[in-house]
């Protein structure tokens, strides 16, 4: 039985209009789990004629939209990059819904692939348990595919790292969070200002030196960089302590 304290009015709303058969009954029901991020919450939803087909939906708080304007900027450029893209190791994007029913400002729902959870928290379950460099391997080469191919297509993720690299259903990996993302007609992406230490370009910990330094043009190997630093931490199944300090990036 669904956690009724996660129903809220806005999400009866979404089943309402998205999710009802012809007769009025509706075809999905709400799990126990829901995650709140900067503009919305994610429900894990399942078709109540098929439990084993799980999706997630994204439901967008209409006071953030009010406050931000409209649709961030951040969001639009996150649909655009995954709807361009269909490949195994990128989180699908099934259906966007956008409804003018509530007031003034549009309201916004993304239907998603349901995964797991993220890389950092597979890490965090086998970090007492032997990893052969055999399936490091297969990892490696999961997110190295995606990268490539978000690359042949002009896109820069800017923000990689295991919090947005997600576990799929069937323990493939899927990378994710396309929010920083940017679409580019060659190799470089310029910038018109440098980008300070505490920019939103790249997570510290992942930031190339070159975004780290503050140049004004970097290019497709900044996620390079991230992706190598990702690996290098899934054999070490954590960061080094040495590494975890502001000060040793910009020394």
């Amino acid at each position: 039985m669904a956690n009724k304290d996660l129903i809220t009015e806005e999400f009866k709303y979404i089943l309402r209009i998205l999710n009802t058969n012809v007769d009025g009954t509706k075809k999905v029901d709400v799990a126990l789990t829901a995650i709140k991020g900067t503009y919305g919450i994610v429900y894990r939803v399942w078709l109540e004629h098929n439990p084993t087909e799980e999706k997630a939906i994204k439901v967008f708080i209409p006071e953030i939209l009010e406050e931000s304007e409209g649709i961030p900027p951040t969001t639009l450029r996150e649909i655009n990059a995954i709807k361009s893209i269909n490949h195994p190791n990128i989180m699908a994007l099934d259906e966007v819904v956008i409804d003018n029913d509530w007031g003034s400002s549009n309201n916004m729902y993304l239907i998603m692939e349901l995964c797991k959870g993220t890389f950092r928290d597979r890490m965090n379950e086998l970090i007492n348990v032997y990893l052969n460099s055999g399936k490091c391997k297969i990892i490696a080469w999961q997110i190295l595919n995606a990268v490539a191919v978000c690359h042949s297509r002009g896109i820069v993720h800017r923000d990689l790292k295991p919090a947005n690299v997600l576990w799929g259903k069937n323990d493939e990996l899927k990378i994710a969070d396309f929010g920083l993302a940017r679409f580019v007609r060659n190799r470089l992406l310029s910038e018109s200002h440098t980008i300070p230490q505490t920019g939103e370009v790249q997570t510290m910990w992942y930031r190339a030196p070159e975004v780290l330094l503050g140049d004004e043009k970097y290019g497709m190997l900044i996620d390079d960089w991230s992706v190598g630093c990702i690996i290098a931490e899934m054999f070490r199944f954590r960061m080094s302590s040495k590494y975890q300090t502001k000060t040793f990036f910009t020394d």
